[in-house]
């Protein structure tokens, strides 16, 4: 049987976080429960809608580059162009040459996260809520660490790749779905929760590796 956690809030996780911390493992699965497994469910019609979106959102997605400044996340002038729910936000040098920490501004929702080669640690500080979609946090080429000390929403099943960096997440996250949402966590760095960790009726998870370390 798996192990079950509950994770409870603590304090934001700051950018200069040590990485002798034990690092993730590959491919590890977090179940956010909503409702008993079965299928059909109250959700089930919500779930299937929200997938279709999502492919759809993915045929289209754009790559929104963030400028070097700190201005908030939801203003214009933080971008090439300004993020939506079908795009993905990226941090890379150019234009970023060193490191950059910003707010979000107000409740914003992405298809996902690229980190590639900025200058320094990437952070994003307390407030609102950043809902996620299918793309999740990509930092397979990262050359910085990323924390993300705002609210999280799983807007679907999801993969965050901490690459051989450090994901910091310090602020809560949490399922928004009818259904039943996957985060797995993958890469050789190190992914870090000091928040809690939500569903709507539930903030228990699975975890399928004998080892339990994040």
């Amino acid at each position: 049987m798996p192990a079950r956690y509950l994770f409870r809030q603590s304090r934001d996780v700051h950018p200069s976080l040590s990485k002798a911390v034990a690092p993730s493992r590959a491919a590890r699965g977090y179940q956010l429960s909503t409702y008993p497994r079965c299928f059909y469910s109250p959700g089930f019609f919500y779930g299937a809608v929200f997938f279709v979106l999502c492919l759809l959102s993915a045929v289209t997605a754009a790559t929104s580059i963030k400028a070097n400044n700190t201005t908030n996340l939801n203003v214009a002038g933080s971008w090439d162009v300004l993020p939506g729910t079908g795009d993905i936000a990226q941090w890379k040098n150019p234009p970023l040459s060193a490191a950059n920490a910003t707010v979000l501004g107000a409740d914003l929702s992405w298809l996902g996260i690229s980190i590639l080669t900025p200058g320094g640690t990437v952070t994003i500080s307390a407030g609102n809520t950043l809902t996620l979609g299918t793309s999740g946090i990509d930092m397979s080429s990262a050359g910085n660490d990323l924390a993300i000390n705002s609210a999280i929403a799983l807007g679907g099943n999801q993969t965050w790749n901490a690459g051989g960096q450090v994901l910091a997440i310090g602020g809560t996250v949490a399922n928004t779905s009818f259904i039943d949402n996957t985060l797995t966590v993958s890469g050789s760095g190190s992914t870090l929760f000091s928040g809690a960790i939500t569903g709507a009726q539930s903030a228990l998870f699975s975890d399928d590796f004998s080892d339990n370390s994040l």
